[in-house]
């Protein structure tokens, strides 16, 4: 999992967009902006997201203990899953916010 993110992290665009969710897929979508973007990574089993639509420079990592916990105040973490953590920027500040992901997985879109 290490791996994928930091092969996500160095393909990441400058900006993000979720550009699609099924309820058991939800898809970002990235680029030079939001006009050019393309699909980048797919979530899979998103049971729980505390994320702005848009955001833009982000760093992808997996959760902290801490940070779980924090989560777990409000939606359980059930085995299988994994916390991802997004610091990026948005339109409201400059300064990198953290936003949360509960997921089983994550899929490459046209990676190796």
């Amino acid at each position: 999992m290490r791996d994928q993110l930091l092969k996500l992290n160095s393909l990441t665009g400058w900006d993000c967009h979720f550009s699609s969710f099924d309820g058991y897929r939800l898809v970002l979508s990235s680029g030079s902006s939001n006009e050019y973007a393309t699909p980048l990574v797919a979530f899979l089993g998103v049971s729980y997201m505390h994320c702005p639509f848009e955001f833009s420079h982000p760093v992808f990592r997996l959760g902290t203990e801490k940070e779980s916990l924090q989560v777990e105040q409000l939606s359980t973490i059930e085995e299988g899953e994994r916390l991802f953590v997004i610091e990026a920027e948005t339109q409201a500040t400059l300064d990198k916010q953290l936003f949360f992901i509960v997921a089983e997985g994550l899929d490459l879109i046209g990676m190796a």
